[in-house]
This record gives C-alpha cells, sequence and structure tokens, in this order.
C-alpha cells in the first residue's frame, strides 16, 4: 500500500507525486488515450497524485 498525508481533513494525496511536466503542452504531441491509459495503471498501482505543472517560479 501507498503512504498519503492528510493535507486536510478528508483530503489525504499519496506521498509520491508523479511527474508529468509533458502532458502541461508546449513539448510535443502527446496521445491522449495513451496518457490517460498510463496515468490509469499508475492510479490502479496506488499513485494517485500527479504534477503537472509545466515550469515554476517567474
Amino acid at each position: 500500500m501507498i503512504e498519503t498525508t492528510e493535507l486536510a481533513p478528508g483530503l489525504n494525496v499519496c506521498r509520491i507525486v508523479n511527474g508529468m511536466w509533458q502532458v502541461a503542452g508546449g513539448h510535443g504531441y502527446i496521445t491522449p488515450q495513451k496518457a490517460v491509459s498510463e496515468m490509469s495503471q499508475y492510479y490502479d498501482a496506488g499513485l494517485s497524485s500527479w504534477d503537472m505543472a509545466d515550469i515554476y517560479g517567474p
């Protein structure tokens, strides 16, 4: 079982965050069906938190 952390009452997130910046756009073509399929596989494995930020900061 993957550990979760409670961020607020009733809001738990997986302690492992899957980086998926590629789906933010501007990084080449992405097959939507493949992206959803891969996200489903991660979710089925207990990984339910994603970071889709393209970049941080100014």
